[in-house]
C-alpha cells in the first residue's frame, strides 16, 4: 500500500507446484483465477503472481475437461498472459548432484574401486547401445554409483510409458522431480549395502512405485506376482518387476531397448563378480514358468505381458487337448511341401504316405513312406525288425524328442490351431475378435520362425529305415527334397531289385500296341537271345505248367522284387508270342489272335480270362492236309511249309478275306 503511488514498483508472489495443489480439482483452479483477478483489480496491476507447475496451463485445463471454447478457459488463459516454458535439465545430472553427491573420502574409495576393477566394471555393465551407456569414466562412476548411468534414462522412459498406459497417477511423469523421488527412495532402501553393490533395475519398483500405481497398473502386474512360485522366490519377483517395466515401454523406446533375455540379465546384476551366464539361465527358467502360466508370451526373442483378455483366452487354449490327428496334420503341412512328397514317384510308382499312422494319398500303393514324428521308439534297429519290406520309415522322432524347445513350440502351435478349429470366431465382441486375430498372427509367426526352420535344418540328421535296414544320416546325400528323393530311390531299388531289367521297354499302352503289331519273321528272333526279363517270365510260365492267367502273371511281376508296369509285362508277353514260345487263349479258346489279345489285355477283368500257354507244334501231316484242303476248296495255290503256326496264321488271314469278300 505504501508503494502504491510508485508506478515502477511490483510485488511478486511465487506459488510453487500449483498443479500438484489443484490435483484435478476444477474449483481450485477457478478459485485461483478469481484470486488473481481480485488482486489485480485492488492493487492496480502492481501485484504479480508467478506459478510453477510440472505441466503447462493448457494441459492442466485439458486434464480438468475445461473446453477451449468456454468462457472459463478464456478467463483462465487471460489471467496468465505470460507463459514461460522451462526446458528440463538432464534428470540424470540433477539426480547425481542432489541425491548422489558424495563426501570427498567416499569419492576416493570409489575411485580406488574403479581403478582396481575398471575392466570388470566396463564388461559387466556394457549395454551395446549408445543411448544406454554404462560407465564411461572414473568420474562418471563416482558420481553415478551405486546406480548405472543407463538406469536414469530407462526409468524416465518407464514413467513415460506408465503414464501413457494409465498405469500410474498423473503426477508421475518423465521429469526431474519424478526421477529424483524414485532414485532417492531406491537409494534409501539400499543404503545398508556394502560398497561394491550395484542397485539392479528391479529396485526401482519399490514402495513408492506401488503407491503411484493405479488400478489398471495393479491389475496388469498382480497376476504374475500372485503365482505361488513367484511368491516363494525373490529372484522370480525381481524378474517379473523388471520385465513389467521394460516390456511396457513405448514402441519408440522399445525399438532401442528390447525386453529380451540379454537385457533382463544385464538389469538384474548386483555385483562385479556375478556370473551373467548363471543369471541368464535363472531368468530363462522364470520366463518359461511365466509362459506356462499364461502370464507372458514370447515373440521373436522378446517377452511381453498378456493383457486381461489375452490372459483369459490363453488359459482356455492351454486347456485344449491336442488330438493325434491334429499333430499329424500339422507335421504333414510342414514336411510334405518342404520335401515335395507326392502320391507318385519316379516312373509312376504309387506312394502311400503317412504321418504317425494317419494315411494320406490312400492306403493302397507300391511303397509306403511312414513319417514318424511323435512316436516314442527308442531303438531304430529294434524297430527295423518289425518293419514291412515295402515301408520306408523316416525317423524324425529321433531328434524331435531330444529338442525340448521344438517340442514345446510344436505343441503350442497345435494347441492353438486345435482351439481355433473348435471355436470359430463368431459372435465374439471386438476385443475378443482382435485378441484372436493377434493370436493367429503370432501362431503363424511361431510356425514360420521357430518350427519350420528347425524341421528343415534337422532333416539332414534323420535316420531312415528301409524294410529291415537302418540307414544312417551320413549314408544319404543332399538336403531337403533332394535328400528325400535319394532316400526313396534307394528304398525302391532295395525293394525292386529287378526293376532295371525292363529299362527302355515300352511303358505306355499306345507304345505297346504300336510295337506289338509290327510283324517280324520268327527267323529274326533266332539271331536274338531272350532278354533277362523275357527269361524270367518264360521260366515262371513253364514252372506253372506252361499255362498262367495274364492277371496272375501281372500280379507276380508287379510285386517285389520286380516292380514292372502292367503294360511292360504285356509287351514282354507279346514278344514271347512272336518268338512262337507261347500262345494266347481267351475263355479256353485256343490260338487267340494277337490283335484281339491286345484289345482285351489292358482291361483288368479281361486279364483273368486271358491265358498264356505253351505254343504247341502242329504235326507235318496236319500241315500237308491243310494245304491240300485249301487248294481243293478255293482252287488257289498255297505253298507247302513246315511251320504249322505260320500256316495257321496265314489260313486265318485268308479265310477272313474270303468271308469279307462274300459278305
Amino acid at each position: 500500500i505504501q508503494k502504491k503511488d510508485n508506478d515502477n514498483y511490483r510485488l511478486v508472489f511465487l506459488v510453487d507446484e500449483v498443479s500438484q495443489f489443484i490435483n484435478l480439482n476444477r474449483d481450485l483452479l477457478l478459485d485461483l483465477q478469481s484470486i488473481i483477478e481480485r488482486i489485480s483489480e485492488q492493487c492496480n496491476r502492481q501485484a504479480w503472481i508467478a506459478c510453477t507447475a510440472q505441466q503447462t496451463i493448457d494441459s492442466l485445463a485439458d486434464d480438468l475437461n475445461i473446453q477451449k471454447t468456454s468462457d472459463e478457459y478464456g478467463k483462465i488463459m487471460g489471467r496468465f498472459e505470460t507463459r514461460v516454458s522451462l526446458e528440463s535439465t538432464d534428470p540424470a545430472y540433477i539426480t547425481k548432484k542432489r541425491i548422489l553427491d558424495k563426501k570427498p573420502e567416499v569419492e576416493l574409495q570409489l575411485a580406488e574401486l574403479y581403478n582396481k576393477n575398471r575392466d570388470s566394471i566396463n564388461n559387466q555393465f556394457v549395454m551395446g547401445h549408445e543411448l544406454y551407456r554404462g560407465y564411461s569414466s572414473k568420474d562418471e562412476f563416482t558420481s553415478s554409483y551405486p546406480f548405472v548411468p543407463y538406469q536414469f534414462k530407462l526409468i524416465s522412459q518407464v514413467f513415460d510409458a506408465f503414464q501413457s498406459k494409465e498405469f500410474v497417477i498423473k503426477e508421475v511423469k518423465n521429469n526431474e522431480r519424478s526421477i529424483l523421488k524414485i532414485t532417492h527412495e531406491t537409494a534409501k532402501e539400499k543404503k545398508d549395502e556394502d560398497m561394491g553393490y550395484f542397485v539392479p533395475f528391479d529396485a526401482f519398483f519399490n514402495n513408492m512405485m506401488w503407491l503411484n500405481l493405479i488400478h489398471k497398473g495393479n491389475r496388469a502386474i498382480k497376476p504374475a506376482l500372485e503365482l505361488s512360485f513367484v511368491q516363494e522366490d525373490e529372484f522370480a519377483q525381481r524378474v517379473v518387476k523388471t520385465l513389467f517395466m521394460i516390456s511396457n515401454l513405448l514402441d519408440r523406446d522399445r525399438q532401442n531397448f528390447k525386453p529380451n533375455l540379454d537385457n533382463l540379465t544385464l538389469l538384474l546384476i548386483t555385483s562385479l563378480d556375478e556370473n551373467k551366464g548363471v543369471i541368464r539361465v535363472k531368468v530363462e527358467e522364470v520366463l518359461k514358468k511365466l509362459m506356462e502360466n499364461n502370464i507372458i508370451r514370447e515373440e521373436r526373442g522378446d517377452y511381453f505381458f498378456f493383457n486381461e483378455d489375452e490372459a483369459e483366452l490363453s488359459t482356455q487354449i492351454r486347456q485344449t487337448t491336442v488330438s493325434a490327428e491334429r499333430r499329424a496334420d500339422v507335421a504333414k503341412d510342414i514336411l510334405f511341401p518342404f520335401l515335395r512328397v507326392d502320391n507318385t514317384f519316379g516312373d509312376g510308382r504309387r506312394v502311400m504316405a503317412s504321418v504317425d499312422g494317419k494315411h494320406y494319398y490312400g492306403q493302397n500303393g507300391d511303397i509306403h513312406v511312414a513319417f514318424s514324428v511323435s512316436d516314442t521308439y527308442s531303438d531304430p534297429v529294434r524297430r527295423s525288425f518289425e518293419n514291412t519290406p515295402n515301408t520306408l520309415i523316416i525317423c524324425i522322432d529321433q531328434w524331435f524328442k531330444e529338442d525340448k524347445e521344438l517340442r514345446r513350440n510344436f505343441h503350442k502351435y497345435c494347441q492353438y490351431e486345435q482351439y481355433f478349429a473348435q471355436n470359430p470366431d463368431t459372435g465374439a465382441n471386438e476385443t475378443r475378435s482382435q485378441t484372436i486375430r493377434n493370436f493367429k498372427t503370432r501362431n503363424r509367426e511361431l510356425l514360420q520362425q521357430k518350427i519350420k526352420p528347425v524341421f528343415e535344418r534337422k532333416f539332414n540328421e534323420t535316420i531312415f529305415i528301409s524294410g529291415h535296414t537302418v540307414i544312417e544320416p551320413n549314408e544319404i546325400a543332399g538336403s531337403g527334397a533332394e535328400r528325400y528323393k535319394n532316400a526313396l530311390t534307394r528304398h525302391i531299388n532295395e525293394i525292386y531289385k529287378h526293376a532295371n531289367l525292363v529299362a527302355g521297354l515300352p511303358a505306355t499302352q499306345s507304345d505297346v500296341v504300336q510295337k506289338a503289331m509290327i510283324k517280324v519273321k520268327p527267323e529274326t528272333y533266332k539271331l536274338t537271345p531272350l532278354s533277362e526279363a523275357e527269361q524270367k517270365i518264360s521260366s515262371h510260365i513253364v514252372q506253372n505248367g506252361n499255362a498262367v492267367l495274364l492277371g496272375d502273371l501281372i500280379n507276380k511281376f508287379k510285386a517285389a522284387p520286380y516292380g514292372w508296369k502292367d503294360v511292360t509285362i504285356i509287351y514282354i508277353v507279346t514278344e514271347l508270342w512272336k518268338r512262337r514260345l507261347f500262345d494266347f487263349s481267351y475263355n479256353n479258346q485256343p490260338r487267340y489272335p494277337l490283335e484281339d489279345f491286345l484289345g482285351k489285355a489292358f482291361t483288368r477283368p479281361e486279364q483273368q480270362r486271358l491265358s498264356i500257354t505253351a505254343m504247341e507244334d502242329i504235326p507235318q501231316e496236319s500241315i500237308n492236309k491243310g494245304v491240300a484242303a485249301w487248294n481243293e476248296i478255293f482252287n488257289k495255290h498255297l505253298p507247302v511249309t513246315t511251320d504249322g503256326n505260320a500256316l495257321y496264321d496265314e489260313l486265318i488271314a485268308k479265310l477272313t478275306q474270303e468271308r469279307d469278300r462274300w459278305n
